[in-house]
């Protein structure tokens, strides 16, 4: 796509439909963080490849934009690695990132982050490069920038670079002046994610210009969910009714809409000898 592109993170297919209908069809993000929690687990690398595979056929299923996949630290060394970018790949992804955290990884905000030895990280992009049967998308990601300074992140990404990535994700950006050292020190087009710029007061019109060219939205869906459904319990708790939260319940036609229920119907009434196809 031209210009840069906006991947809001997506835990599930219910998610992802919402997204697509409000005109994300161009790419969703799937993201490692998102996908932990929807299982009530914080994002401390207890998902599994397994499970990450599923929810991306899952999505997959019900969404034609191309899915950008977050692979945490490629679950392993680089078999591992390449282990599940194929696997992956063959759930529908279009594009994966990994890390060069080590084991355990950890959500950058939790703060203590490790960073794995920059060969192995290497190894990983390396592998999980060989590993596509297709036009996949390996993004390299490192967490150095906040850890170890921009030189650090900048070396790193070079590496990767050399080792077969596509593109180049910086965690923990703070500044545009970061996001254009990053374009024009890493030859390869880059990928940020909109908390941080946010954390440092740059709009994605600005980023763009500075070099992102893939914007991550990982967490605004599932934090609104989250609000709402809280609000809505403790209506339902207290009052025994959801009157009170009743202006963040979706109406019954949202709800249906939302799954695509009247394509469902008439399908079903077509398979039964209706004129109309589906």
């Amino acid at each position: 796509a031209a210009g840069m592109v906006h991947a809001p993170g997506v835990a599930d297919a219910l998610a992802a439909r919402i997204a697509e209908a409000a005109g994300f069809d161009v790419a969703l993000y799937v993201s490692g963080g998102a996908v932990a929690r929807s299982f009530g687990v914080p994002d401390v690398g207890l998902v599994g490849a397994g499970e990450m595979v599923r929810r991306v056929a899952e999505i997959r299923a019900v969404t034609g934009a191309a899915l950008v996949v977050d692979a945490d630290t490629g679950y392993g060394g680089p078999l591992a690695a390449a282990r599940a970018v194929a696997a992956l790949e063959r759930a529908g992804a279009a594009a994966v990132h990994l890390e060069d955290q080590a084991e355990p990884k950890r959500c950058a905000q939790y703060g203590g982050v490790r960073l794995a030895d920059a060969r192995e990280a290497a190894a990983r992009i390396r592998a999980a490069a060989a590993a596509r049967a297709g036009d996949l998308a390996v993004i390299a990601r490192t967490d150095a920038l906040p850890v170890a300074g921009l030189a650090e992140a900048v070396a790193r990404l070079r590496r990767y670079a050399d080792a077969g990535a596509d593109m180049a994700f910086a965690e923990g950006v703070r500044t545009a002046d970061d996001i254009a050292a990053l374009a024009e020190a890493v030859p390869l087009p880059l990928v940020l994610q909109s908390g941080d710029l946010e954390r440092a007061g740059i709009g994605p019109e600005e980023a763009a210009r500075a070099g992102c060219r893939l914007l991550l939205h990982p967490a605004d869906l599932q934090r609104a969910a989250i609000r709402a459904m809280a609000h809505t319990a403790a209506a339902l708790r207290r009052d025994g009714t959801g009157a009170a939260a009743r202006d963040l319940l979706a109406s019954d036609e949202e709800r249906e809409g939302a799954v695509g229920r009247s394509d469902y119907a008439a399908f079903e009434a077509w398979a039964h000898g209706a004129d109309a196809g589906p």
